[in-house]
């Protein structure tokens, strides 16, 4: 970080250059690893492999940083409203979480899967029958809404993704 720089950057662009960063430095911590025993015959050199770990880790950071400064100015589109890409993406995996709980609420006839019989909606000691809380129609309505909403999140966050904003301090080599 010796030049302040910039770049415009994509979504896209800082994902993909942030993945190929981890991989050079989970191979760098492996040659690490492996340059720490010699035999008479080999030239091993666990300092150079360990300063190829320290630049790749610390360009990970660099881009880890980069990544939540886009998502925080990148503003989307959501159903009919607006906000930031940093929160969608917060709030998408317990969208789809809400949408798999209405879906498997039609579904579910009471019995545990984890049991060999074993009937939830039935007392042993008199047969009664428990009946469902939800109707299938509701929890079905309620499975497609929230589908909908699961939807619009990854939705807004593709097409965010895909803008380019200007990011201060992030030197375009690393991309």
């Amino acid at each position: 970080m010796d030049k302040v720089t910039s770049a415009k950057v994509s979504g896209v662009q800082l994902r993909e250059s942030l993945r190929r960063w981890v991989i050079r430095r989970d191979l760098a911590a492996d040659k690490f690893k492996d340059s720490l025993f010699v035999f008479s015959d080999e030239m091993k050199f666990p300092f150079d492999r360990a300063a190829e770990f320290t630049e790749a880790d610390t360009n990970v950071a660099i881009l880890q940083d980069a990544q939540q400064r886009y998502n925080q100015r990148n503003m989307i589109i959501v159903g009919s409203g607006k906000m930031t890409m940093s929160l969608a993406i917060k709030l998408v995996g317990g969208a789809g979480r809400y949408e798999k709980m209405w879906r498997e609420a039609v579904k579910d006839t009471g019995r545990d899967r984890h049991s060999y019989g074993d009937d939830r909606s039935k007392r042993d000691t008199s047969s009664e029958y428990a009946t469902k809380t939800v109707s299938d129609e509701s929890a079905l309505g309620l499975a497609d809404s929230s589908s909908k909403r699961a939807s619009d999140l990854r939705t807004g966050i593709a097409i965010g993704n895909a803008r380019e904003i200007e990011i201060s301090g992030l030197n375009p080599e690393l991309l």
